[in-house]
């Protein structure tokens, strides 16, 4: 597609004539009969018409592209004319013009485009000739070139959008001419136009003499710190907080103008992860290097955490040696937030690396690591491979092969949504069936044994698959034991946001029956007494997330913080954890929510896309939302509306889900959608980005710092006009 504006995108052959080029030339008819009328006509009459015929010649060019899969077929020997088809060939008895009558003649020329690594770059002159009618012979000739990247594909590799918590948010995206603009929030540079001041209108992102960006890299978890480029070179350019030597130029001073990321000599990047205060480049032989903080083991290059010093130049994080086992080479898919990373291997391996203090490393162990260790025994011979991985910075979430999705690490609102320990806070000990009897439930010293896997089902019930059965209150007394599971009110229970776990069928509350540290019982709740409130407790292993079997297999994970979404192969979204705001979109707000539950699409629409985000479940509410893509092509949003990033034309809240305005489905059909911040960026089909909510920084690209609960397609997030050479 063609990433700049121009009339005639959308007309199949560039013979065909355009219908403003058509009247322009009715006209021409007209005046051309007469010499007084034809010496009338100026100079700007003509080059409009040359115009034309040049983004006529654009247009060929783009059907010619993606017709061959964005490989040009034609050459600077062979260009594309009116009368060639794609391989640059005279075409069966085709008029090398768009127009030739009343002596007036009309083409264009497009040589062969300059390989832009992600796009082409096609250039078109278009002419107009002014024939003597006495001769035939041009007595006039009017030029004019234009210019548009084609083949940009409207993905987050041309599209940037990044946040930084607590201080803004910035949005950029690749221009007709291959050059980044960039827009909304800069406090460190990060739009690397040469100032830290915030910009209301694009600023080029300056690079070094002709590179020009292939990729761009930002963070959509908070940590909006720095902008990397990857060059159409293989080059790695960086700007913003430079602090503790992200930028990995050698420094630690905050850059407003892209420097070069120093990587070993003859190495070319591949991709970019940020991690705000540290960053990771994988280069094409698959190597990862790191550079910035230290603390934690956060860099990975296998060195003494205590004391360490941070790292303003690269060192290479210490996997496996590349070599010809596919578990020694990297995938793009490394994730990292707050203090550890972890990168999925093309053998389905999985390594981290950094703190451990959730336990999120998976190894029974919550001790922080400069080495990288594999996480779980995904990859190995004769087990499941990862095939995703995402992570929120204290948790870690693995998808695997079988469509199975496997968790560790913090759980304070039940986001792991798998078999977990359930704590007591005033013993700090855990339910547990007692020498696994399959009767008894008791409290005992936390051991993350399989006599204290709880899984919350959802129907209520909160079931031990150890043993097949479930926790149950007996009927007419404070007893209780673990019977088989039988679908009865008196074996399902709420967790409430007092943090009491209640039986539906009583009301009564777990308890710590004559405090003793032992003996649980169901007893009148308080809501205050330690002896009946419980915590979820982090996990130090990998524990399997409980999706329905009628949602089939899970195909995605998305997650910012403290709760996390899963797309299912028949097109549901299934999501767990925190839901203050009504995020998870089932139509209720709890705050604890220790088993998925259904996100509401409309009857017969069903998910393709989603994506989570939040911020602070408890301190700052405002940006706490789950967005899904409809098979219908439109956009359902659940949570927070607080700046209008649900679209829907309010400020309201919703825990239903609702479709977002202008994005109908049928005139404008979403392909992506992003969000951050309170802000939300909407790919679609008809090659614009629409963006809404939050626009404190400009983010929205229309000028102001006013806020929009209509989607729009403004004019600073979008391709600027072709650029004219």
């Amino acid at each position: 597609m063609i990433r700049a504006w121009h009339k005639h995108e959308g007309f199949a052959l560039p013979t065909i004539l355009i219908a403003s080029v058509v009247m322009l030339i009715v006209l021409v008819s007209a005046v051309t009969a007469t010499e007084s009328t034809r010496t009338a006509l100026d100079r700007q009459y003509y080059d409009q018409l040359a115009r034309e015929a040049a983004e006529s010649g654009l247009a060929m060019a783009q059907l010619c592209l993606q017709s061959n899969g964005y490989s040009a077929t034609w050459s600077d020997s062979y260009p594309l004319r009116p009368d060639r088809d794609c391989t640059g060939v005279n075409s069966n008895g085709a008029s090398q013009y768009i127009i030739n009558q009343n002596n007036v003649r009309m083409t264009f020329t497009v040589p062969f485009p300059e390989n832009m690594t992600v796009t082409q770059l096609a250039i078109s002159t278009g002419k107009v000739e002014l024939l003597r009618p006495s001769t035939g012979q041009p007595w006039r000739t009017y030029t004019y070139s234009a210019s548009a990247r084609i083949g940009v594909s409207l993905s987050l590799n041309t599209v940037a959008f990044a946040y930084a918590g607590g201080y803004g948010a910035y949005f950029g995206t690749v221009i007709a001419d291959g050059s980044l603009r960039m827009v909304g929030f800069n406090g460190w540079g990060q739009l690397s136009n040469g100032t830290f001041s915030n910009t209301l209108t694009p600023t080029k992102f300056v690079l070094s003499g002709t590179d020009k960006p292939a990729s761009i890299y930002t963070n959509f978890l908070s940590q909006g710190y720095d902008t990397f480029v990857i060059t159409n070179n293989g080059d790695v350019y960086g700007s913003g907080l430079n602090g503790n030597g992200q930028l990995g130029d050698g420094s630690t001073t905050s850059r407003n103008q892209a420097v070069k990321f120093s990587l070993p000599a003859g190495k070319q990047g591949q991709y970019v992860s940020i991690g705000g205060f540290q960053t990771y480049v994988l280069t094409t032989d698959g190597n990862i290097y790191s550079a910035g903080l230290c603390s934690s083991g956060r860099l990975g290059y296998n060195y003494t955490i205590s004391g360490c010093t941070d790292q303003s130049l690269y060192k290479r994080v210490n996997l496996p040696a590349v070599s010809s086992d596919t578990n020694t080479i990297p995938t793009t898919n490394i994730v990292t937030d707050y203090q550890s990373a972890f990168v999925r291997m093309q053998g389905g391996k999985v390594y981290g690396w950094g703190g451990n203090t959730t336990g999120i490393m998976a190894n029974a162990s919550t001790t922080d690591t400069s080495t990288p260790v594999q996480v779980g025994t995904f990859g190995n011979s004769g087990q499941p491979k990862a095939t995703q991985i995402a992570t929120d910075g204290v948790s870690l979430w693995v998808l695997d092969s079988n469509g199975d999705v496997w968790a560790s690490g913090q759980n304070d609102y039940g986001e792991l949504g798998a078999g977990t320990p359930i704590k007591l806070d005033s013993s700090a000990k855990c339910l547990d069936n007692k020498s696994q009897d399959g009767v008894t439930i008791q409290l005992y010293t936390c051991n993350n044994s399989v006599a204290q896997d709880w899984i919350w089902q959802t129907d209520g019930s909160i079931y031990n698959a150890n043993v097949n059965k479930c926790l149950n209150s007996l009927a007419g007394n404070h007893d209780m034991n673990i019977a088989t599971c039988d679908g009865t009110t008196r074996q399902k229970w709420t967790f409430n946001d007092d943090r009491t776990i209640r039986n539906v069928n009583n009301g009564l509350c777990l308890n710590n029956g004559g405090n003793d540290n032992v003996t649980v019982i169901v007893y009148s709740c308080t809501g205050t007494p330690a002896n009946e409130l419980f915590t979820f407790p982090d996990v130090a292993r990998m524990v399997k997330v409980q999706i329905p079997d009628v949602a089939g297999n899970v195909t995605k994970i998305a997650t910012d913080q403290w709760f996390t979404s899963f797309l299912t192969s028949n097109g549901q979204v299934w999501s767990v954890g925190v839901n203050n705001h009504g995020q998870l979109g089932n139509g209720t707000v709890k705050t604890y929510q220790p088993f998925p539950v259904k996100f509401t699409l409309p009857s017969g629409v069903t998910a393709l896309d989603v994506v989570s985000t939040s911020y602070n479940p408890t301190t700052d509410t405002k940006y706490t939302n789950t967005l899904v893509v409809g098979s219908d092509g439109k956009v359902y949003g659940a949570g927070s509306n607080y700046f209008g990033q649900l679209g829907d034309g309010t400020t309201t809240d919703r825990s239903t889900p609702v479709a977002m305005g202008v994005i109908d489905g049928t005139n404008i059909k979403a392909l992506q959608v992003q969000t951050g911040y309170g802000t939300t960026i909407i790919l679609t089909d008809n090659h614009k980005v629409y963006t809404v909510g939050n626009n404190g920084n400009g983010q929205l690209g229309d000028g102001t710092t006013t806020n929009s609960s209509t989607p729009k397609a403004n004019q600073y997030t979008n391709a600027l006009p072709i650029t004219i050479f």
